[in-house]
């Protein structure tokens, strides 16, 4: 894990592990994917490492926003959600994937209800894509 300087102190940035899809053969940088304990996958995140309340909002709009875009494909459905690791509600049940980054369906609940702060790595990718640039032309935001 590195750890990044922010407006409030030093958050924990997960080293990216990669998901190889079964049925393709291909590979996706993974985000959004936390332990439940300590001894849990230590190469993993817990989401309140990564807590940041002073995140620009504008930006933490456009990223939950285009986590949630139904345009994504869904790698995997499974039988049973997922809980989120903060407060415990059922927080999806499927993967979503852009074809770079593949991700929980729930990841937008802790960008939204936790301030949880993804990765730059993912958020530069994020507004850098061409539905993003053509976001901010229409909308100017």
């Amino acid at each position: 894990m590195r750890k990044k300087a922010t407006g409030r102190g030093l958050i924990t940035e997960p080293r990216w592990t990669r998901m190889d899809l079964r049925i393709t053969g291909e590979s996706r940088r993974m985000v959004g994917y936390w332990r439940l304990r300590q001894e849990d996958l230590p190469n993993l995140p817990h989401p309140a490492e990564m807590v940041d309340p002073g995140w620009d909002p504008k930006v933490r709009r456009k990223i939950s926003t285009y986590l949630k875009r139904p345009a994504f494909a869904l790698t995997y459905v499974y039988a049973g959600y997922s809980p989120c690791r903060l407060c415990g509600l059922p927080n999806g049940c499927a993967e979503r994937s852009d074809g770079v980054f593949v991700w929980p369906e729930g990841l937008a609940h802790y960008v939204d209800a936790h301030d949880v702060r993804l990765p730059d790595d993912f958020v530069e990718h994020a507004l850098g894509t061409p539905w993003t640039r053509w976001w901010r032309r229409i909308w100017g935001t």
